[in-house]
């Protein structure tokens, strides 16, 4: 996995290609050791999003480093879009065979109550002024309490968009998302959307 770190091992090295399976052990192996070694004692928390994405090698390895969480003070965090995920997913095969070992916990995340909505918005614009506390309420009921929404409000705020603005023009970032959604859908359905939108 880091040739580099060679001359540090303990060996014995293999020479020569291997077995695809048992070079697949080895990097599986050689991940489990490198994140053991960065937990020390007080132990490590990895962070995983947009799982949804994930191939099936790399959900492999993820199974395979949870698993090693039971002997290891390890624990992972991960995220993914449940709307992008059906039943014949790498993903949800994946949760499945974890959530019999008893090795998984889902937590869904849903919209944020009003009050932490205007926490979040009043964080990630703390640093700007002239922002009216109407213009605030308006971002707040228009993103309905979703995070990324709200972020993506935020962001525009940031970058100097206009006050006046902001609200009339979907931000680049969530109209950008919502772009690529729709074009991974049937034509048809695009189509029905086409049409309901105007």
């Amino acid at each position: 996995l880091l040739p580099e770190l060679h001359d540090l091992g303990d060996g014995p090295f293999p020479v020569g290609p291997l077995a695809a399976e048992q070079e697949r052990r080895l990097v599986f192996d050689s991940v489990t050791s490198f994140l053991t070694s960065c937990a020390g004692a007080s132990g490590l928390l990895l962070a995983l999003d947009d799982l949804q994405w994930a191939g099936c090698d790399a959900l492999d390895l993820l199974t395979t480093i949870v698993k090693a969480a039971r002997r290891i003070p390890l624990r992972a965090i991960g995220t993914y879009r449940d709307t992008d995920v059906n039943g014949a997913d790498p993903l949800s095969s994946a949760l499945a065979d974890l959530a019999r070992a008893e090795l998984v916990t889902m937590v869904p995340v849903t919209e944020l109550p009003r009050e932490e909505a205007a926490q979040l918005l009043e964080s990630l614009i703390e640093d700007r002024e002239g922002i009216s506390a109407d213009l605030k309420a308006d971002i707040i009921a228009r993103s309905d309490g979703v995070p990324f929404f709200l972020i993506s409000y935020a962001e525009g705020l940031r970058s100097g968009a206009h006050a006046g603005d902001i609200l009339t023009r979907t931000p680049w970032s969530l109209s950008h998302s919502i772009r690529q959604r729709i074009t991974a859908l049937p034509a048809d359905t695009q189509e029905l959307l086409g049409a309901a939108a105007v």
